[in-house]
């Protein structure tokens, strides 16, 4: 955790604020919840969610999430993972890059419920074939054991999950490379 100074936006006063570059589940709820990002200014009370990058590391599962904030710093990360992600690999960790605090949510949600993200974003990959022509959908999410369907960050619908839609999908991939970007273009090219 380190402090750093933020000038509120609306009335200019300079606070201090936290910033934690790494977390473990002791933050976890703060992290589903976005309080961990979440500024308040103390003169006038004006509140924002700050857009900073982290790590997550959750030991019992044996997972670490990277968020990365901007492309530069996703470069260096993905660079870095090259390396580490042998290193993860050889702990039994699974390691991941994700560019969103929803993204960030999401794999959290997604690995506390024992599932595989990989599965899980080709699961949403067939359902935007299933919708694309009768929603607009900017985005797709897995939550409350729900396929959501969002729109410019408004909820548009939602599918509950089926486990036997999940584990049909887990025996038709069953040889799904382990990578750090699991996401919705990589459940695509897994796909073809």
């Amino acid at each position: 955790m380190e402090l750093t100074k933020i000038v509120c936006p609306k009335c200019q006063h300079k606070n201090t604020n936290k910033i934690f570059k790494q977390v473990t589940v002791d933050h976890l709820e703060k992290i589903l919840n976005q309080s961990l990002f979440k500024f308040k200014c103390r003169q006038c009370g004006y509140e924002a969610l700050l857009d900073y990058s982290l790590q997550y590391q959750d030991d019992d599962k044996k997972i670490v999430i990277y968020y990365v904030t901007n492309p530069e710093e996703l470069n260096e990360v993905m660079d870095l993972l090259e390396d580490e992600t042998v290193i993860c690999e050889t702990k039994g960790y699974i390691c991941r890059v994700v560019c969103s605090q929803e993204d960030l949510i999401e794999k959290i949600n997604i690995f506390n419920s024992g599932r595989d993200d990989r599965i899980i974003e080709i699961i949403k990959v067939f359902f935007y074939k299933q919708i694309q022509n009768e929603f607009q959908v900017d985005a797709i999410r897995y939550k409350d054991n729900e396929i959501q369907f969002y729109y410019q960050g408004f909820k548009q619908g939602s599918i509950p999950f089926e486990d036997s839609l999940y584990e049909q999908v887990s025996k038709q991939y069953p040889n799904l490379k382990q990578d750090v970007r699991i996401d919705f273009d990589w459940a695509v090219e897994a796909i073809l």
